[in-house]
């Protein structure tokens, strides 16, 4: 499939270390997907660096995404990683999506079709439920065939498949990793390297969503009563010395014939 590149994009956790992010936005990154929260042994919990790296990426004038590493194994676990989500997002502006990162081996290789189907749209409907903007992040063969096609059409993908020209998904797709060992100034190591296939910040704020608000509707300009537009068309015309006034008085209700409309067209005319 072949798509256009509207915008190059990292993403970072824990595992990024310290960053700075004056050197990354000068490197020429001007997007970033942040791991906000994982699991450990008591239930979702919030990557240690999430809050350092979301503010210091905004000081530096970054958009910013972030995503969610699940280990959910079914739908309780997955709306439960989604409420921890929102209470972490809610102070925040975002302006790429919210990813559910599913991809650990060992949580969701055993689960049946229908189990990862249902894990997924447990976690993206509750986000979306609260007008976040969701995308499912997974490896390309597992969104091929891991899934019912037809029940994620709905959410947007972020696709992971590095070494490739293009990645092995046929459907469609609005950003694709297509490496684990890029090199940024401002980060230690490795980092992922993504490319974005959408305007998301547009698409964001002008549907009111990742906590940005609502637009507000254009106000329509009332129209006129029957009654009020009569009398003022009329007054326009005795104005012109088109017609008598006086002569169409209690004509409001009634239908003008077109022989008084051409009468009236033709003095215009001569006027």
């Amino acid at each position: 499939m072949n798509k256009s590149v509207f915008a190059k994009c990292i993403d970072v956790s824990r595992w990024q270390g310290d960053i700075d992010w004056k050197a990354v936005k000068a490197a020429g990154i001007d997007n970033v997907m942040i791991r906000c929260s994982s699991w450990d042994n008591s239930g979702p919990c919030e990557d240690p660096n999430f809050k350092s790296n979301i503010s210091d990426a905004y000081a530096a004038g970054l958009n910013v995404g972030v995503y969610h590493y699940s280990y959910a194994a079914n739908v309780a676990e997955a709306r439960r990683e989604a409420k921890f989500v929102l209470e972490l997002l809610a102070p925040y502006r975002l302006q790429l999506p919210v990813a559910f990162d599913f991809e650990d081996i060992a949580a969701h290789e055993p689960l049946s079709k229908r189990q990862a189907t249902d894990i997924v749209k447990a976690f993206c409907d509750l986000l979306e439920g609260e007008r976040y903007y969701c995308v499912l992040y997974t490896f390309a063969s597992w969104m091929s065939g891991k899934f019912y096609d037809a029940e994620i059409a709905k959410y947007d993908k972020w696709v992971a498949h590095v070494g490739v020209s293009a990645p092995a998904y046929s459907g469609d797709y609005g950003i694709w990793q297509y490496s684990h060992t890029g090199q940024v100034a401002g980060i230690k190591g490795n980092v992922d390297l993504n490319y974005i296939y959408k305007d998301y910040p547009a698409i964001i704020k002008a549907a009111g969503l990742n906590g940005y608000e609502r637009p507000k509707p254009t106000p329509q300009p009332e129209e006129p009563d029957a009654d009020d537009w009569q009398e003022a068309g009329l007054d326009q015309l005795a104005q012109a010395g088109v017609i008598d006034r006086d002569e169409w008085a209690g004509r409001m209700d009634e239908q003008v014939t077109v022989g008084e409309l051409l009468g009236l067209l033709g003095r215009m005319t001569a006027k």
